[in-house]
């Protein structure tokens, strides 16, 4: 479904090493949810590179006891087409909440896109 190349791949194992080894090393300091790293695997997952690096970085930046923190879920455009909209029997790892109420739909290539947040199910 989804094509991760190499440096976003890259970038998510170092996110696992993080998150597997290095994180349970400390208590849990992050004033957002979902957690940065979390927000990080999906911002990675779900946007081009070019857009999701300066998110990351933004989110890094206000992750500290200078902001308020709260809910923060990463908003990225979403293009769901027709071959993906299979209502199949399978295990639900993210919710797709979309922004507005604004969306294209391509008749020619059967694709909508919209702006939505994504809300995963893992911590």
């Amino acid at each position: 479904m989804y094509r991760i190349r190499f440096p976003k791949a890259f970038l998510m194992a170092l996110l696992r090493l993080y998150r597997r080894y290095i994180s349970p090393l400390f208590p849990p300091t992050c004033r957002y949810h979902p957690t940065c790293s979390t927000y990080a695997m999906v911002i990675l997952r779900f946007a081009p590179l070019w857009y999701a690096l300066p998110l990351i970085f933004w989110r890094l930046c206000r992750c500290n006891q200078m902001f308020k923190g709260g809910y923060d879920y990463p908003c990225v455009w979403v293009c769901l087409k027709r071959e993906e909209m299979v209502f199949l029997p399978i295990s639900i790892t993210f919710w797709v909440i979309p922004k507005n109420n604004s969306y294209t739909f391509n008749l020619f290539y059967h694709k909508i896109e919209f702006q939505a947040y994504i809300i995963t199910n893992q911590g």
